[in-house]
């Protein structure tokens, strides 16, 4: 017998359930035949039991990582403790909701929300953008009868610190002392930081001083703020002063809790790069001699290129050779490059002191192959050209060095003697080079006589000046040249006596063989010629004139045609004057 119709279909089903295959076999094959027709009554009276859909299992709840409070949502506080979480988290809300807050009635204003308030303003990150809000909460509180008290008028002492209302300062210092209220520790510093902030150093100054000769404590974040201000100023003296008093026998100790050692450090730096800039060599020598030398293990900073040019350069105008030498040690240990003007710098700072030192480092340069150039010895020049004392010691000193004196040393003496106009000395210093230095004359070496014979107006020197050259064959060059012009143009000015010299040609001669040269006279020696031919009446002083006016366009020219044309009418007027 066959079983019933729907029991079939349930054991169908069931089977389906069993094994997912028989559904792609029972979807094969009913694309392959025509759909059943379900209107038939046959049709609906089959009816397909309800499938339940499948279980769904939720994942089990994770364990609690940490244990954290549920938060407090902020409108479950009370409007006050809403405020002051706000103002805690710096919340740029806490103004619009205190606002929304007692607009409402929730809250009624108090001394307690005005201070939260306020230093909302001043711990909020904003500097002094709010300081408008915060004295209008203080109007405001003020006018609705509460009395501020200490603490208000402190945090407001604290928002002006970085400002320069000094009038909104001196307003909150006038209140307090109305109301009696006495200012602490922390007030007074941030009262010393508002006047360092308004460049008021000599009333922070005063402050300081005078609470320091009554025994009263100064918090060393207000010391290290006066530093800072004192250095930015250029105040380097009293920075020194006050980090000198602060420091004393503790050293950078006293700074525990304030800074750290490497701002420390750069405190010193900045002063030791101030000072050097300002040429204070107090202050530029003991900064550098506390940070590098005695400070102890290390060294408080490694000074850079920069620095050390900058300490060496105060080190010589003040002629401190052993601060000089020891910046030159700094670098050499450091292995930075040596340069020439550091050499420079060194016989600057040596010249006044050991002229004879400065021989030593000349014949040091060219050791290490670096030789002087014509401008190296130039402060050993200036220095003994001052006395004729000075350059005959250092003429002596050169004997005795027997012959290994360097070519430099010997120029800068010939060049000393020529600035001070004693040419015979000079020249007899030229005679014996031979036995001063093994270094036969240069060009620079004859060019330092031509140019003290055309200050002098020697002619006679200044020729033989140019067969020794050509006897040794060394080449002139446009200074040489140069030196001609004005030998020519000075050899025609009136003697000692007063009796005028006839006009030199030859001073075309050598003008016309510059310009074949294609060389050209400096400014002032075209300067010298053309008032010298003026001065004689002669018309070409016109055109040297014009042709300064073309070949140096950059100076002007105008007084010098000014002073050409006078001239030439005054010689024209006193020749008509003889003739008649």
């Amino acid at each position: 017998m066959r079983p019933p119709r729907r029991l079939l279909i349930q054991a169908d089903g069931l089977r389906r359930c069993l094994c997912p295959r028989l559904n792609d076999v029972a979807l094969s094959r009913s694309l392959l035949t025509s759909p059943r027709n379900l209107s038939s009554a046959a049709a609906a009276a089959i009816v397909t039991p309800p499938v339940d859909p499948p279980p769904v299992y939720a994942a089990p709840p994770r364990a609690p990582t940490h244990s954290r409070p549920t938060p407090v949502p902020p409108t479950a506080l009370p409007p006050l403790e809403q405020i002051s979480r706000l103002a805690s988290r710096r919340s740029p809300a806490v103004f619009s909701t205190a606002s929304l807050l007692v607009a409402s009635g929730a809250l009624a204003p108090s001394l307690r929300l005005y201070e939260i308030l306020i230093g909302a303003c001043v711990v909020g990150g904003h500097g002094v953008s709010l300081q408008a809000t915060a004295f209008s909460l203080l109007d405001d509180m003020c006018a609705r009868g509460i009395v501020p008290n200490a603490n208000v008028y402190t945090m407001l002492l604290r928002l002006l610190a970085r400002s320069t209302d000094y009038v909104r300062r001196a307003r909150v210092l006038e209140l307090m002392q109305q109301r009696w209220f006495e200012v602490g520790e922390q007030a007074w510093g941030w009262v010393v930081l508002g006047y360092l902030k308004d460049c008021q150093v000599e009333i922070a100054l005063e402050m300081v001083v005078e609470r320091e000769e009554r025994g009263w404590e100064v918090g060393r974040w207000v010391y290290k703020a006066l530093v800072k201000r004192l250095v930015e100023l250029g105040e380097v003296q009293e920075a020194l002063r006050v980090l000198r008093r602060i420091e004393g026998e503790f050293g950078g100790l006293v700074w525990q809790g304030v800074m750290r050692p490497e701002g420390r450090s750069r405190m010193w730096w900045e002063l030791l790069v101030k000072g050097a800039k300002d040429m204070n060599i107090e202050v530029t020598r003991y900064v550098w001699y506390k940070a590098l030398v005695h400070e102890a293990p290390l060294p408080m900073f490694t000074p850079s290129l920069g620095d050390c040019n900058l300490v060496l350069n105060c080190a010589a105008r003040h002629s401190d050779a052993s601060l000089a030498a020891d910046v030159l040690r700094v670098l050499t240990e450091e292995g930075l490059p040596l340069s020439e003007h550091h050499y420079a710098s060194l016989l600057e700072a040596t010249a006044s002191n050991s002229p004879t030192k400065c021989f030593s480092i000349l014949s040091h340069m060219r050791s290490i192959g670096l030789p002087p150039t014509a401008f190296t010895a130039q402060p050993l020049v200036l220095h003994l050209s001052q006395t004729k004392s000075a350059t005959d010691a250092a003429s002596t000193s050169l004997l005795d060095l027997g012959g290994t004196a360097d070519l430099a040393a010997v120029e800068s003496v010939l060049a000393a003697y020529c600035a001070l106009g004693e040419l015979d000395a000079a020249f007899d210093v030229y005679t014996t080079i031979a036995q001063l230095t093994s270094a036969m004359p240069t060009t620079h070496t004859f060019n330092i006589l031509l140019a003290g014979c055309a200050a002098a107006g020697e002619k006679a020197l200044a020729l033989y000046t140019l067969a020794e050259m050509r006897g040794m064959q060394v080449p002139p060059d446009q200074e040489s040249y140069d030196a001609m012009v004005r030998v020519c143009v000075n050899a025609c000015e009136p003697d000692a006596e007063g009796v005028e010299r006839p006009w030199d040609d030859d001073v075309w001669t050598w003008l016309e063989a510059m310009k074949l040269k294609r060389w050209r006279l400096r400014r002032k020696s075209y300067e010298l010629l053309a008032i010298g031919c003026a001065k004689r009446g002669d018309e070409r002083a016109v055109k040297v004139v014009e042709e300064l006016a073309r070949i140096h366009p950059v100076g002007k020219v105008d007084a010098l045609r000014a002073e050409v044309g006078r001239k030439l009418v005054w010689v024209k007027g006193r020749e008509g004057r003889e003739g008649r």
